[in-house]
């Protein structure tokens, strides 16, 4: 399957690599428990393994894929 209606298909390694990963962390949260508590998967889940596979896998800084600690300074008034 090299071709889709004539035109060559081309596809970014990582979009592909961002959505199988993410379609699998999906399924295996509703289908698996990995711990006894469903907290401590999502965790893993949704926040280690995509840190781990930016790091590991994309080389990339986390800060760039929206990873960071947000506005935690109180406001002045």
């Amino acid at each position: 399957m090299k071709r889709l209606l004539g035109e060559p298909l081309q596809f970014d390694w990582m979009v592909v690599t961002v959505t199988i990963v993410s379609t699998l962390l999906l399924m295996v949260d509703a289908y698996n428990r990995i711990t006894a508590s469903k907290v401590l998967d999502r965790t893993l889940l949704y926040l280690v393994i995509p840190l781990l596979v930016i790091l590991l896998v994309f080389w990339d800084n986390p800060v760039e894929y929206g990873f960071t600690f947000g506005d935690w300074r109180p406001a002045s008034c």
